[in-house]
């Protein structure tokens, strides 16, 4: 009798032991994202029941891109983390999106509209059918009168023309909810198949010292999306501040729609690696030159490197109109920009938006604005008649490197109208931003050669030419203009020719 006891209890224990290492799928929230320049920080939270001693959860159903390298797993101190695994489940079917339900349901319905065309279609085929079949009048006896003919024919000429113009109606309708179906059927087809990718799953064994309920967070970089800067420049008249607009394109292919998710924006980006460069040995070893033979002439050629030129624009600011940033206001009104908070680390520079936003998956990049400044500007017309006789209005933006700019493009917009698009590379920028706002057609420029100036005169085995222009500059505008005219002299690259 105890050694039947001795077995039961044996028993009763490897049954506990197995309950406690039971795995668990652990159903999670995405509720914060990190979007880098290239690829994002997904986190994700759950609340889960944890039994005494060893517990193994799985979180399923994951995006698809997971950089395995990236996991991270955080818990309270009391409990330990043992392993984090990360795998790939190609039995697990991920959940259909609401944007796939939508567009199934919306198919679903125009084909029941496709069906109903077709039956009418058919109806009025049949009446078409029955209409010709019936079109012999009278009796070989009595004959017709010519009353009942002209009756009859106005009868058949009603219907059969108000059919064939049912038919022509039915029809168009039919071919453009074709056109609508084919449309879905494509992104349907192209958003399934992101759904059936593998299933990405991440197993997680925990230690605890007691059953208890805890919060346990889940972090992973996924490489399948990103955001790109771009901005909005906007002058209001020559009189006032630069609005700058920072704005980002924010896309994700993973697969999973972020809903109501904390937004952070960061400009690191962690594929690019963060390896410091090391300098090896810089050798110089005597090399002979290669010689390339051109066979059609029979000679030896050597290749050699042209120079390209160098080029630097410069404008001078000395008489420059210049505008302060609280000498005029604009029109205050609320964007997502209010609500974004600037956190600038040793390295990179995030932008918290503190709004819940909704990234859907596989969809067009959302535009998110990041930022609006007001920033000082000085405004200088700027003119090279040479090359173009129209004088173009530049704005010069100073104060602007503590905004964590990014190279993107810009939108620029002068007087409420959108004038060009340009691009911004802090990178390669001096400490002021100049912009072209358009063409200023109140600026006449007139650039002529002078016949009676100009002449060629030959002395011995020299030949002398000179060469006169007058250039004109009239302004038609009501109030006075800061123009920079820019010309040029040749200049001699060789010892035979003087200038």
């Amino acid at each position: 009798m105890k050694n039947i006891f001795i077995i039961l209890s044996l028993l009763l224990l490897q049954f506990v032991a197995f309950a406690q290492t039971e795995e668990h799928k652990v159903p999670s929230d995405i509720s914060e994202v990190t979007v880098f320049l290239h690829g994002a920080q997904v986190t994700r939270t759950a609340s889960v029941s944890l039994e005494k001693g060893k517990n193994v959860l799985i979180f399923r159903g994951l995006a698809s891109g997971i950089s395995p390298r990236s996991i991270q797993v955080s818990a309270p101190e009391n409990v330990l983390i043992n392993s984090v695994k990360h795998e790939i489940n190609y039995l697990q079917k991920d959940r259909e999106s609401p944007r796939l339900t939508e567009i199934s349901d919306s198919i679903l319905i125009l084909d029941n509209l496709i069906s109903n065309q077709n039956g009418q279609k058919m109806v009025m085929q049949t009446e078409k059918t029955m209409v010709l079949a019936n079109q012999k009048l009278g009796s070989e006896k009595t004959g017709t009168t010519m009353a009942e003919l002209q009756k009859a024919a106005n009868f058949f000429r009603s219907r059969l023309t108000d059919i064939e113009e049912q038919l022509m109606k039915i029809q168009k309708r039919k071919k453009k909810y074709k056109l609508s179906k084919s449309r879905l059927s494509r992104q349907y087809k192209e958003l399934n198949g992101q759904r059936n990718r593998p299933s990405n799953d991440i197993r997680v064994i925990l230690n605890t010292f007691s059953r208890e309920r805890v919060k346990v967070s889940l972090r992973y970089i996924v490489n399948n999306a990103g955001w790109t800067p771009g901005y909005d420049l906007r002058a209001k008249d020559t009189q006032s501040p630069i609005q700058l607009d920072y704005r980002a394109a924010v896309y994700q292919n993973t697969g999973l729609d972020w809903e109501d998710v904390k937004l952070t924006l960061s400009s690191g980006n962690p594929n690019q690696g963060g390896t410091q460069p090391i300098l090896g040995a810089w050798n110089l070893y005597v090399q002979q030159p290669h010689v390339y033979y051109k066979k059609s002439k029979q000679r030896a050629t050597m290749a050699a490197p042209k120079a390209a030129p160098a080029v630097e624009k410069s404008y001078d600011a000395e008489e420059e109109s210049s505008v302060e940033s609280d000498e005029v206001s604009f029109d205050d009104n609320v964007t997502l920009a209010d609500y974004t908070e600037v956190n600038e680390g040793a390295t990179t520079a995030e932008f918290a938006i503190s709004i819940l936003q909704t990234i859907a998956s596989g969809e067009k990049p959302q535009q998110v604005s990041i930022q609006s400044n007001k920033l000082p500007a000085t405004y200088q017309h700027f003119a090279v008649p040479k090359l173009d006789h129209d004088a173009f209005l530049l704005a010069r933006i100073t104060e602007w490197e503590g905004l964590n700019l990014l190279p993107g493009e810009v939108q620029i917009f002068f007087e409420g109208t959108y004038v060009a698009q340009s691009y911004i590379d802090p990178n390669f920028t001096k400490d002021t931003l100049d912009f072209s706002l358009g063409r200023d057609k109140k600026i006449v420029i007139e650039r002529k050669r002078l016949q009676d100036f100009s002449k060629i005169k030959t002395i011995g085995f020299n030949r002398e030419k000179t060469f006169a222009y007058e250039i004109k500059v009239r302004n038609t505008k009501a109030e006075s203009a800061n123009l920079r005219l820019e010309d040029q002299i040749p200049v001699s690259q060789d010892k035979s020719i003087s200038v």
